[in-house]
């Protein structure tokens, strides 16, 4: 479950991150540009490295950068990408910053993208929202005025 707010436009994607599904080819030639095709397949984890292509380029069409339909014509250069300490990847496509990374805890991949750099922020489920059903697998994830903010979900 994912949610997106802000001033200036935001987009937020979580993807199940599956190591043992295989890719398929189509969806590959759909979505990815051939150095990014080259990178998914000389990758040792060529699903997670997918991911992380496909979460940044769903947080660009959703803050309205992009089209479905024009993904494998927009190329974003993750080798060029600065690591952040907490060991997320934090790029820029035009003057949107994007935000990803793998979060084994959740099982998932996360993207953000926003006109600021979004900022991480953890924070543990309560009791009382575990116990209201509210919670999904995956916990919660928000973009909010250009602040990410996630909480882990209980297994």
């Amino acid at each position: 479950m994912a949610a997106a707010v802000g001033w200036d436009p935001v987009g937020v994607d979580v993807e199940t991150a599956r190591s043992g599904d295989a890719l398929d080819a189509a969806l590959l030639h759909l979505t990815l540009t051939e150095r990014e095709m080259l990178q998914v397949r000389s990758s040792p984890e060529p699903r997670a490295t997918f991911l992380r292509h496909w979460t940044l380029k769903e947080c660009l069409v959703k803050v309205g950068a992009a089209t479905l339909d024009g993904l494998s014509r927009l190329e974003i250069d993750l080798s060029t990408a600065h690591r952040t300490a907490e060991g997320r990847t934090w790029t820029t496509y035009r003057n949107l910053h994007l935000l990803e990374w793998c979060d084994p805890g959740l099982g998932a991949v996360i993207g953000a993208a926003g006109a600021a750099p979004p900022v991480v922020d953890t924070f543990p489920v309560t009791s009382s929202q575990a116990e209201t059903g509210t919670e999904s697998r995956w916990g919660w994830t928000a973009v909010r005025a250009g602040r990410l903010v996630t909480a882990g979900g209980r297994r």
